[in-house]
């Protein structure tokens, strides 16, 4: 499962490989859902701890579609994203430590 890959992957060249490769997939389709031009909500949501693939691609979209904010989500949550862009604060991230393999998510508005 993901946590067995996960810990036999961790650091290694192929990790970086695939995470690299989800990484620019995620960004290319959270901007796609984000150039509709009715939209007014997307949530954005995985199933990883890796900050390249929630932080990093939300701070990606915003830069790329300033007319989004993101919406506070979840604010009785505690664990927030990592405080990586201005906005992090208003995602959520949940890790092993909240014992659960990991999630994330911003929601868009």
């Amino acid at each position: 499962g993901i946590p067995g890959r996960e810990r036999k992957e961790r650091g290694s060249r192929a990790d970086s490989t695939r995470i690299a490769r989800l990484s620019s997939f995620q960004r290319k389709a959270l901007s796609h859902a984000l150039s509709f031009p009715s939209v007014q909500r997307v949530v954005y949501s995985t199933c990883s701890v890796h900050r390249e693939e929630n932080e990093d691609v939300v701070a990606h979209c915003l830069a790329a579609h300033p007319d989004f904010t993101l919406e506070h989500a979840m604010p009785s949550w505690k664990r927030r994203g990592e405080d990586t862009f201005e906005l992090a604060k208003r995602c959520v991230r949940v890790t092993p430590d909240d014992h659960a393999m990991g999630f994330f998510l911003a929601c868009f508005v």
